[in-house]
């Protein structure tokens, strides 16, 4: 699960970029969605935003419920979950192709782990 909001930083296009690549190549190893904390007044204009980074739909979360029970404290944060809990947080941009390969390889190491 990936967290977001529109425009809140440089770092947030790579990031998103980098993720919409993996899952375009259906490189992810599980399921994969993003979350956005927006109000109504800015969903519109977030929608467009993302349609220009991301290929996959977004899911809106307005009561901030998901940051609550996940103990998210800034964006952009991709979140892996087992049985309803963060076993990884992951923040550094994947612009990179070596980046996304980390992320990659440290999903599947924790995917081992139990």
């Amino acid at each position: 699960m990936t967290f977001t909001t529109p425009g809140d930083c440089s770092a947030c296009q790579p990031h998103l970029a980098g993720l919409d690549l993996l899952d375009r190549s259906q490189a992810w190893p599980v399921p994969h969605i993003y979350v956005s904390y927006t109000t109504k007044a800015t969903r519109n204009g977030a929608s467009r935003e993302y349609k220009r980074v991301l290929h996959e739909p977004v899911c809106w979360d307005e009561g901030g419920a998901l940051w609550t029970a996940n103990d998210i404290r800034h964006t952009p944060v991709t979140a892996l979950l087992r049985d309803g809990y963060v076993v990884l947080l992951h923040d550094a941009p994947l612009a990179a192709h070596t980046a996304m390969q980390r992320l990659l390889d440290t999903i599947a190491v924790v995917g081992r782990t139990r």
